[in-house]
């Protein structure tokens, strides 16, 4: 097919398609596009005035949901994590304010980590509005390590609750929030999330399909930072934004989140080589409407951690 050649014909109601005149020298395909079951009445300013609740995921459950936190300390052969139960206390504060069930799981194998999510899909959710899972872990670009230092790709997770793996959570939002590093080692000095000599790995998307949304303390590649007192700046910017602007949709929560710590936060190792550095969040969305977690902040986090480690 001559791409130059390929007409687009949309077909109003009521209409009869014609097929346009071909040209002499080149097959010309004609893609005909199917009437819209209802078209977009826009105000002035934007706003969709034809789809009311069709444009937001539903949030009239009896519960909000689930909110399971995968959080690894101790690991075999590498180094511990510390300042990570302070990220599990302000996720703690933070989904259980927005009244979400919370389960904490600590110090899982690659193959815990599965199982956990393998075990949340066997549940019913039926009464719940959406899911969320945090992982505070080391890592690796696509990977998250298990305490046995072996690694789980990301989209493994996800794919725990697909539609067909998790019937009850169909048509509704799944979030996943990952604190590791996507990056290798930056300095033999600093303690770091991130392993090196990785062996080559199957990588899975981070989104197997619709309705899921994965957020990244970091870009591919690069590393994440954790304080050893306070916790990751990723993890309190996410909690301070979702308490502070509750009543904004998640992906306008998420670009604050971004805003927060590329702005306020800048590292402090006492190395030249990694002081001063910066982190930028990332966000990989497949959500396919707009999700609202409305919610009364019950308390200011407002302090930015310092960073004396690499994730």
């Amino acid at each position: 097919m001559c791409l130059a050649h390929l007409h687009v014909v949309a077909v109003l109601p009521g209409d009869s398609p014609v097929k346009p005149r071909s040209p002499r020298t080149c097959w010309c395909a004609t893609l005909f596009l199917l009437p819209l079951k209802r078209f977009l009445l826009c105000s002035a300013n934007g706003t969709d005035h034809s789809q009311g609740s069709d444009m937001q995921y539903s949030t009239n459950h009896t519960h909000v949901g689930k909110c399971v936190v995968m959080n690894n300390q101790c690991f075999s052969g590498l180094l511990e994590r510390h300042g990570t139960e302070e990220d599990e206390k302000v996720l703690r504060d933070t989904f259980e304010g927005l009244g979400f069930t919370l389960q904490v799981e600590r110090n899982l194998t690659a193959r815990d980590m599965l199982r956990v999510l393998e075990s949340v899909s066997r549940e019913d959710h039926s009464e719940r509005s959406c899911f969320v899972c945090v992982v505070l872990s080391h890592g690796d670009e696509g990977h998250i390590l298990g305490t046995d230092g072996k690694a789980v790709p990301v989209g493994k997770l996800s794919a725990t609750l697909t539609a067909r793996r998790c019937p009850s959570l169909w048509g509704k939002p799944k979030l996943f929030f990952v604190q590791a590093c996507r990056g290798q080692e930056y300095d033999c000095g600093v303690q770091t999330d991130s392993v090196v000599e990785r062996e080559p790995c199957v990588t899975f998307c981070e989104a197997p399909e619709e309705d899921f949304l994965c957020g990244y303390s970091t870009p591919p590649g690069y590393f994440s930072w954790r304080n050893q007192a306070t916790g990751s700046v990723y993890i309190r910017g996410l909690c301070l934004m979702l308490e502070q602007h509750s009543s904004l949709e998640m992906t306008r929560i998420l670009t604050r989140v971004n805003q927060w710590v590329a702005l306020n936060f800048e590292s402090q190792t006492g190395h030249q080589s990694s002081s001063g550095k910066k982190q930028m969040p990332c966000v990989v969305s497949r959500l396919t409407k707009e999700l609202y977690l409305r919610h009364r902040p019950r308390f200011e986090r407002g302090s930015v951690p310092t960073s004396n480690n690499l994730e």
